[in-house]
């Protein structure tokens, strides 16, 4: 299975929520799990180097994707992904990189983080309008993202039901520090909290 987290909107909070499932499904489902890292900025690998560091077991693998790579330009092996028992999850730049064409055509889920915000919105609508050009079938999954509890946003519903044209929106993800520390080797409990309500949201969708 590929799951790609991505939006053509930057800093929305992909790379945590990839950490976060992949957590999830590592010691709560017990499945194997993969990340690749196919952000310009390389941040994730970044983070799972550093947390080696620590005597704590590796949960999955992360690999780098340059971007000069050609290894997902053969639809074959991206079928092969598809196929594998292990759950492949792909953090994706905040651009609108042509590389990622055929990956995001046959992801079998997109999760789309974003804000209620003016300029996230209409990036993600483009980010929604470049699937329709492309073709992709993907099933999307938008995740409100560092959303401040107790702030009326004007246009959420509108928002909300503009999206719900296009997917299916989780439970929001609040403001929260303890997610500023998240690990690719263990959760704290305190981040269990403040997240998992979208995590268990997400797998439903993907498990239907």
């Amino acid at each position: 299975m590929i799951i790609s987290f991505a939006n053509q909107k930057g800093g929305v909070g992909k790379s945590t929520l990839v950490i976060a499932y992949a957590n999830y499904l590592a010691t709560v489902k017990k499945v194997p799990v993969k990340i690749w890292d196919w952000d310009y900025q390389k941040s994730l690998y970044t983070k799972f180097v550093q947390d080696e560091e620590t005597s704590l077991d590796k949960l999955y693998d992360v690999e780098v994707v340059e971007h000069d790579s050609n290894l997902f330009q053969d639809i074959n092996n991206i079928l092969e992904l598809k196929d594998d028992e292990t759950i492949h999850l792909f953090d994706l730049a905040g651009t609108l990189d042509a590389n990622y064409t055929d990956l995001l055509r046959y992801s079998d889920f997109t999760i789309i983080p974003f804000e209620y915000s003016d300029f996230t919105i209409q990036s993600t609508l483009i980010f929604i309008n470049i699937l329709g050009l492309i073709e992709s079938d993907t099933e999307k999954i938008f995740v409100p993202f560092r959303i401040d509890k107790g702030v009326n946003y004007r246009k959420k519903e509108l928002i909300n039901s503009e999206l719900e044209r296009f997917g299916v929106i989780t439970k929001p993800v609040y403001k929260r520090k303890s997610l500023q520390t998240i690990n690719t080797r263990k959760m704290t409990s305190k981040q269990k909290q403040d997240i998992f309500k979208t995590i268990i949201d997400i797998h439903n969708n993907i498990d239907k």
